[in-house]
């Protein structure tokens, strides 16, 4: 099964401007995101910076982590998956509190991601904003 952490890819400052200033520039650095991961009508949010509830909480390559604060979305709605009938039964609903689930293990992630394939008939992958 694929690893959701090679799907995970940093989002890039457009177009520096003259206006920017280095404080800017390194605040945007210090917290950079992931790209959002869309399978079928869901969109998994998975981020490790310095100001998420990651491990460790810095700014480092996707499999530098060992936890990740994450996210689910549905049709673009936070979702609070412990009451989906499809996500349940997952390890995930321990660390979730309601739309956040902050400081979550691999395992836990990838056990969700491989559901959310499951539940998309098509497999289909994308990286989104």
């Amino acid at each position: 099964m694929r690893d959701f952490r090679t799907l995970l890819k940093r989002i890039e400052l457009e177009n520096k401007s003259d206006e920017e200033s280095e404080a800017f520039i390194d605040i945007f650095n210090k917290y950079r995101s992931f790209e959002h991961i869309k399978v079928d009508r869901y969109i998994l949010s998975v981020q490790g910076n310095e100001g998420t509830y990651s491990k460790p909480r810095l700014t480092l390559d996707a499999f530098a982590y060992t936890q990740f604060e994450i996210a689910v979305l549905n049709h673009n709605d936070l979702m609070d998956i412990r009451h989906h009938m499809h996500f349940k039964d997952l390890k995930i609903c321990k660390y979730h509190d309601g739309f956040i689930a902050g400081y979550v293990p691999i395992k836990v992630i990838q056990e969700l991601f491989e559901r959310l394939l499951k539940l998309d008939r098509k497999s289909k992958i994308k990286r989104i904003l």
